[in-house]
């Protein structure tokens, strides 16, 4: 039986052991240090969510000559108990007595280091352990519920969890691993060939069964059916949350749904170091790919389901209310000087940053000439203001826009008239995007990141889908006077970007004048300057709460918030979609550069 013997949740150390007071108590575990050991003893070792149900339904099958009935008139914790918990008799059960343990190395009883007894010690995927164990904390009531996926996981990290390091415990077994009869076995080969894997338990226990008991073992073993199973799935477990399951996937790589990139790779680094002296093999996922299939919205405007919310479409794009189609019926015709320069991006590729450079470097007197704002001196094409005067400008007239191609004037074409075009890497734009729909109250608020991520990679956003934007752009650059660079090779050298558009623009500026640009328009400057970071502009449009247009100006910060499966379905995507536009995108700066062509 379950006991409920616990009403609250509390660690306690055991001789370097993080262990659950009211369960393990110190005068049990004094005892199973010196149990008597018997050489038919049967003890299979796991860190916590390794396996260890099922190792108890799988040990308690073999033994039983694979007949059913024995998972049927009897749970599994009862056949199978756990030597740590002092209301499950282990030493009064006939032989063979099987059990299971998550106890590190040194608390285990002595007589199992005298070879007498046979251990199995199932290994599992340490990232897979986290996210298991994290939903295992949310499910059982009488344990803390962690407050963030991240905060449990700097807390497994740190060993500050039921049972102490991972890293400790594996280490410790397998270093020691001599001192035992043993066997190591992981939970993923069990996941993926769990006969030939029974049939190794079997072999390594000495157990002979013919085909037909070892194919019943494996069919009452398998996930789907131990879940359906009262006697094993543990569902009379008190104090639990109605939501959730003891038994709750079962797969491998479902950490790729939850760890991001970052924490990944910080995972990654810690785990190489760690584990650097263990030549044991992790399997990681199984050929996984992103369990939630992209439902691409068809773009039929007749069905009102389908329409992105605070959204409108315009001749195939989809726009939000800050637009009037009375201005965007005057694009196509717009009367398009030679002397105009449009900078092109699609959003929150750097567009007020790149109003900011424009400006200056067309000013007559950097030095003493009077700064006014970004948006009025490099108004938004598309975009109508009271207060600005867009199109009455006296030459040479600087504009920024998000148009699509299909949406620019006509005229823009006539290659006299100079664009420049800067693309920021897809990644970083919809974690950028997605942070700005939270500032934009005309946008629609999303429920989440990965939320977020499907509508993006949909084209349900302001200035529709990302990959149209810049491939339309790109496949037509031979219509225009166009240059396109990088929102990343402006992070990493403003100083030599600046010189390139000054270059391309014709314009003649002397050193001084080059390093006053850079200066002013370095984010730190640009942040806290109200004339480049809009904080006065359409007030009522958002919300000051939250971070507004000027946020981080970083590159890689999208690997804090896609997770690892996230990133891999966007690559493929990323891979389909861009193959035959051969710009150079940079995903992050730092020791290591990763490059998709």
């Amino acid at each position: 039986m379950i006991h409920n013997i616990m009403s609250n949740y509390d660690l306690y150390q055991y001789k370097g052991c993080n262990l659950i007071s009211n369960i393990h108590t110190i005068e049990h575990l004094e005892k199973v240090h010196s149990f008597e050991i018997r050489h038919s003893d049967v003890v299979a070792v796991t860190y916590p969510k390794s396996g260890t149900v099922w190792m108890q339904h799988i040990l308690n099958l073999i033994y039983s000559d694979g007949d059913p009935a024995a998972i049927q008139s009897k749970s599994s914790i009862d056949r199978v108990p756990w030597i740590e918990l002092p209301f499950l008799n282990f030493l009064s059960n006939p032989s063979p007595r099987l059990s299971v343990t998550h106890l590190p190395y040194h608390l285990i009883p002595e007589g199992l280091k005298k070879k007498n007894g046979k251990v199995i010690y199932v290994i599992r995927n340490p990232k897979d352990i986290v996210v298991s164990l994290y939903h295992f904390q949310n499910y059982l009531t009488i344990l803390n519920s962690p407050s963030t996926f991240e905060d449990f996981l700097r807390k497994f990290l740190e060993g500050k969890v039921i049972f102490s390091s991972w890293f400790d415990h594996i280490h410790d077994w397998y270093t020691h691993k001599d001192e035992f009869n043993i066997l190591f076995i992981t939970y993923e080969e069990m996941k993926q060939d769990l006969r030939t894997s029974i049939q190794k338990i079997c072999d390594f226990l000495g157990k002979k069964l013919d085909n037909e008991k070892l194919d019943t073992v494996v069919k009452h073993c398998t996930f789907t059916n131990m879940k359906m199973n009262p006697m094993a799935n543990y569902e009379n477990v008190e104090n639990k949350n109605a939501s959730g399951a003891f038994l709750r996937k079962g797969i491998i790589g479902d950490w790729k749904n939850h760890f991001t990139v970052a924490q990944s790779e910080m995972f990654d680094g810690i785990f190489q170091e760690r584990m650097k002296d263990i030549p044991l093999k992790f399997i990681w996922d199984s050929n996984f790919l992103y369990p939630v299939p992209l439902k691409l919205w068809s773009g039929n405007m007749a069905d009102s389901e389908s329409q992105p919310k605070k959204l409108f479409n315009y001749k195939r794009c989809n726009l939000s209310s800050i637009h009037t189609i009375e201005r965007l019926d005057q694009m196509e015709n717009y009367d398009v000087r030679d002397s105009d320069v449009f900078v092109v991006t699609y959003p929150k590729s750097g567009t007020i940053w790149m109003q900011n450079i424009m400006k200056h470097i067309y000013m007559d007197d950097l030095q003493t000439g009077e700064c006014k704002p970004s948006y009025s001196e490099v108004p938004w094409l598309e975009l109508t203001h009271e207060e600005i005067n867009t199109d009455d400008r006296p030459s040479p007239r600087l504009f920024v826009t998000h148009l699509p191609y299909q949406l620019m004037p006509k005229a823009l074409k006539n290659k006299k008239t100079k664009v420049i075009y800067l693309y920021r890497n897809p990644k970083d734009v919809a974690v950028s995007f997605f942070h700005f729909h939270k500032f934009a109250n005309y946008l629609e608020t999303p429920e989440n990141f990965g939320a977020f991520l499907q509508t993006f990679l949909n084209g349900q956003v302001d200035y529709d889908c990302w990959f149209d934007h810049v491939r339309n752009w790109y496949n037509h650059r031979h219509e225009f006077n166009i240059m396109f660079h990088s929102y990343e090779e402006m992070i990493k050298d403003l100083r030599a970007t600046v010189l390139k558009f000054i270059n391309f623009l014709g314009r003649s500026l002397d050193n001084k004048s080059v390093d006053i640009i850079v200066e002013r328009s370095s984010f730190k400057n640009m942040q806290s300057n109200p004339k480049s970071n809009y904080e006065n502009v359409g007030l009522p449009h958002f919300n000051n709460s939250v971070a507004g247009f000027l946020r981080k100006g970083t590159v890689g910060d999208w690997k804090n918030h896609f997770t690892v499966a996230e990133n891999e379905m966007f690559n493929r995507i990323f891979q389909d979609k861009m193959k035959n536009v051969p710009l150079q995108y940079i995903w992050e700066i730092g020791n290591q550069k990763r490059f998709l062509q």
